[in-house]
Formats: C-alpha cells, sequence, structure tokens
C-alpha cells in the first residue's frame, strides 16, 4: 500500500503471526520492488526467525542501503546462527564494498555480544579493515567456519 499506516498495521499482522509468515516474507526479499523488500527486512529482523537467516544474509548485498541495514538489524537480533551465513556471503563477495560492509556491520555487532565470538571473528574483521580484503577475508572466514564447526582449520 502506499498508505505507511496500512503497512504499519500489515507488518505488525505479520510479526504476531510470526514463523508461519517467514516463508512467505523470505520470498519477497527478492521482489523488484523495494519497498517490499524493505517491509520484508524489517518484519523478518522483527519475528528474528533462523529460517530466515539465509535470506537476510543475501539480502546483505541488496542494491538498497536501507535494505541491507534492516537485514543486517535482522541477523543481529537472530544472533549467533547468523555467523556461518554471514561469513559464507563475506567469502562469496569479497571483491563487493557493499557486501563486505554489510558483512562487517553484522559480525562486528554479533561479536560485541559473545566473547567467544568477538575472539573467532577477530582476525575476519581485522581481514575486513584491511588492505586486501579480497585475498585476506575468505582464508579468515573460512577459518572462523571450520572453528564455529569444531574443525581444526
Amino acid at each position: 500500500s502506499r498508505d505507511g499506516g496500512v503497512r504499519v498495521t500489515a507488518r505488525e499482522a505479520l510479526v504476531n503471526i510470526g514463523k508461519p509468515a517467514v516463508g512467505a516474507l523470505v520470498r519477497t526479499l527478492a521482489d523488484s520492488r523495494t519497498q517490499l523488500r524493505w517491509e520484508a527486512a524489517k518484519t523478518l529482523g522483527t519475528i528474528a526467525d533462523p529460517a530466515a537467516v539465509e535470506a537476510l544474509a543475501l539480502a546483505l548485498n541488496d542494491k538498497v542501503f536501507d535494505v541491507r541495514w534492516l537485514a543486517a538489524t535482522g541477523l543481529i537480533a537472530i544472533g549467533r546462527e547468523a555467523v556461518t551465513p554471514v561469513l559464507r556471503l563475506v567469502i562469496s563477495c569479497a571483491n563487493s564494498t557493499i557486501c563486505r560492509a554489510s558483512g562487517h556491520h553484522v559480525l562486528h555487532d554479533l561479536a560485541q555480544q559473545d566473547e567467544d565470538l568477538a575472539k573467532m571473528l577477530a582476525p575476519v574483521l581485522a581481514a575486513l579493515d584491511g588492505v586486501a580484503p579480497s585475498v585476506e577475508v575468505p582464508l579468515a572466514a573460512k577459518t572462523a567456519i571450520a572453528v564455529l564447526a569444531g574443525v581444526s582449520p
């Protein structure tokens, strides 16, 4: 709707529905219309269901900043379950400044919430801030994924 009040009411209704609404909202994240992607990201972030983590991670590479920001906020709300999908994303888009910045935002904020994650993600965050992120990020992120999975890197 063009009416913001209608959109807010619909968003609140979807949040109240919760998990059963996640599948439709995930599909909406791929819509060509910016407003729909924005609403889906906002709603998914409020619901904070781990089932949305992959779609929200992909939305970190959206062409619209506000959608990326809301996707990041949703991933941060989901918490630790968002780490591996975001690490996989920064590996796949290590050449994209936008994608790296979005990934950094999520990983940084998650690291602030968990001391163990902070230690594990420190090399990834340093690589994202480094002088050659397209080279450094994939290695650091793959190592962090291995550590998260309990596999020796």
